[in-house]
């Protein structure tokens, strides 16, 4: 049967089914995992959508970094601000609905640049719970790449575990001649 060839029908049947079952294993569980943390976070992202603008001032707002080298570091960005509903004070510490932990440092200053401690800003409440809270309302690019990583990374998990599965058919129909060794 034609195939891919990533593993080669030589290697046998039991490697192959191996690999197939690691392959869909591997990708399969790194998709699920993305397809959940990009959901989770689209849905609140979408609901967002139609939360309610109020008016804030924000307390404190930064970032931390994580890693020794420079190209390799990633940073969380951290904010807090305090808004009132109908007389009731609320505080805050939500920036968006995007993986706060994935940032390079760059693109952590840059996101906080219009929050700095002491600003006035909006913040967008849920008029059903006003204690939920964001800055950035909305579904934004990363919410969206981790979507697309997770669909992509199951489909190559299962497009290789077929792959494999079908070497092993081959394999098992058509093993490798014997050569002797003398």
């Amino acid at each position: 049967m034609p195939r891919l060839g990533v593993l080669e029908d030589g290697f046998g049947t039991p490697i192959l089914i191996v690999a197939a079952l690691t392959f869909l294993g591997i990708f399969g569980t790194l998709g699920v995992y993305l397809l959940s943390q990009a959901s989770d976070n689209m849905a609140l992202a979408a609901a967002s959508e139609d939360w309610q603008p109020t008016e804030g001032k924000i307390l404190e707002s930064g970032f931390s970094v994580r890693g020794v080298q420079k190209r390799k570091q990633a940073a969380t960005t951290h904010v807090r601000y305090q808004y009132k509903v109908d007389n009731t004070t609320y505080t805050g510490t939500t920036l968006s609905f995007e993986k706060q932990d994935s940032f390079s440092p760059a693109v952590a200053e840059a996101k906080l640049q219009p929050y700095p401690p002491g600003a006035d800003c909006t913040v967008y409440y849920d008029p059903q719970s006003p204690s939920n809270s964001v800055l950035i309302k909305g579904v934004q690019s990363s919410n969206q790449l981790y979507f697309w990583l997770g669909l992509a990374s199951i489909l190559c998990g299962i497009v290789l575990a077929i792959d494999c599965g079908l070497g092993a058919i081959n394999a098992h129909r058509f093993p490798p001649p014997k050569v002797p060794l003398f």
